[in-house]
């Protein structure tokens, strides 16, 4: 090797995985300092006490030298001593000087941060921070998001849902925010006019003072919040107002709380509606997805270009006042059973709120909530057509994935015979079934249908005009690349 020009050696070195590297940097010195920035090209994870220890020794080699290497660091260890936590904080400092690291994930966010009171400050004082990834967060962590000095890109969090009714939020915020230590509006304001992408979960975005908060994110254009509070629409949309991908799913607890009446989610709907009449809201979306209940509690009084709704509830009603506000060209159902055809759905399909859509999809999984003997495939293919008929759509997609098993299943699922409806699945030809929907809706101009998970029968697909479809078919993602595929 040592008769090999160190050029040569270098880009030998550059396809090489890391123990290779680590055993041609002690040839020589060259390859010794240059085989660094080879290591550090990749994400670096700290996985426990020992991988901290021994990348910081690495580091410090040469002068700090490395430090311009590294891009990213993960850490997926949890609380470590006080001694080593002395050590990453003064690692930490010395990235804040010298360093440019871009990404930061920390898996175990609270138990790490409080291995050390110095760590919150450390973190925070990291400048060159664009990809966040913070999870298990808590009061310390809430406290490193505030502090943090980076503008930051694209941020994902989430939070720990035990409280600690020891924290006094009068050390950290002033009296209108002493409630929202889990609101990333309100933790990320450093980042107003850098921030593009936000997720979160478990987070509380309610503020008590409407219509808007004393931030704002103009460059903004995905969010996506699971687990959360009822929303106030005012809020989010002037704290996000130029959004263009919205993504709201409400914890199932606050949804339990709001009880099984209709009369409370009814009155939290109405609040969103007469806000955003007075305050204004986003002026359209290009698309919104939640469950049913989650678009009916949000009541997003604007346009909404592509609408995806989550089974596996429906409630026609809810349904038809989610329609007629956004008015959307491009429907989307989810994870709905079956039994999603039924009369009041079939109407709410022939009402004028309904009449601009031009792309409908569809990903039932049937078998997933009824009960195999339950299932009448043959009726839930009549019904379907007979929904959108009326329709003048130009897209339909259309995946049915197949979780027809008893309850529990069988120790052998391939002993156990077939239930009616896989038997009709295992035979359906897809392309008659096209010939069906076409005739059904003349209209249309693109067509998919793939079927999953049928026991005796392997993953299929038909298609037509995908190629000149206006609109981005999730039904064509959702089914995957590897599926038989049958293309007139």
């Amino acid at each position: 090797m040592s008769s090999l020009n160190t050029d040569v050696l270098s880009n030998i070195m550059a396809c090489c995985d890391s123990p290779s590297i680590s055993r041609m940097m002690q040839t020589n010195c060259d390859l010794h300092h240059g085989g660094a920035k080879y290591l550090l090209e990749d994400l670096v994870t700290l996985r426990n006490a020992a991988d901290i220890q021994s990348f910081i020794l690495f580091m410090l080699v040469g002068r700090g030298v490395r430090f311009a290497y590294l891009w990213g660091l993960s850490f997926t260890c949890r609380d470590i001593s006080p001694g080593l936590a002395a050590e990453l904080v003064s690692f930490l400092q010395t990235c804040s000087s010298i360093g440019k690291i871009g990404t930061l994930e920390i898996l175990h966010a609270e138990d790490l941060l409080e291995s050390d009171e110095g760590l919150v400050d450390a973190f925070a004082s990291l400048k060159t921070i664009k990809d966040l990834k913070v999870y298990e967060m808590g009061h310390e962590a809430a406290e490193f998001l505030r502090q943090l000095q980076s503008a930051v890109v694209k941020a994902e969090l989430d939070v720990l849902q035990d409280d600690d009714e020891d924290w006094d939020p009068d050390d950290h915020y002033t009296e209108d925010e002493q409630d929202y230590y889990k609101n990333p509006i309100v933790l990320l304001r450093n980042s107003q006019q850098s921030l593009e992408m936000l997720i979160g979960q478990g987070f509380d975005t309610v503020i008590s003072l409407l219509p808007t908060y004393a931030v704002s994110y103009p460059h903004v254009d995905f969010l996506d919040l699971r687990d959360v509070d009822p929303p106030l629409t005012v809020p989010l949309a002037h704290a996000f107002p130029n959004l263009s991908f919205l993504a709201l799913m409400v914890d199932d607890d606050d949804l339990e709380s709001m009880g099984n009446g209709l009369q409370t989610i009814v009155e939290h709907r109405a609040v969103n509606i007469i806000e955003q009449m007075q305050h204004g809201s986003w002026k359209s979306l290009d698309r919104c997805l939640g469950r049913l209940i989650d678009h009916f509690l949000l009541a997003v009084q604007c346009h909404v270009k592509a609408l995806t709704i989550r089974g596996n509830g429906m409630e026609p009603r809810m349904l038809r006042d989610v329609l007629g506000q956004t008015k959307p060209l491009h429907l989307s159902f989810e994870g709905f059973e079956a039994n999603l055809f039924d009369s009041g759905f079939r109407r709410v399909m022939r009402r004028p709120y309904a009449a601009q859509l031009r792309c409908m999809e569809l990903v039932l999984v049937v078998g997933a909530v009824l009960e195999p003997e339950n299932v009448d495939v043959p009726d839930m293919i009549d019904n379907m057509i007979d929904a959108f008929q009326s329709l003048s759509l130009t897209s339909f997609g259309l995946v049915i994935q197949c979780f027809l098993l008893p309850n529990p299943p069988p120790r052998n699922v391939n002993d156990h015979p077939l239930c009616a409806a896989e038997k009709y699945l295992q035979d359906l030809n897809l392309e008659a079934l096209s010939r069906r929907i076409q005739d059904g809706i003349p209209s249309l101009r693109t067509i998919f249908i793939a079927l999953r998970n049928v026991r005796g029968r392997p993953d299929t697909r038909y298609q037509q005009g995908l190629e000149r479809c206006e609109f981005s078919m999730i039904t064509a993602q959702f089914a995957g690349s590897n599926e038989d595929e049958t293309t007139p």
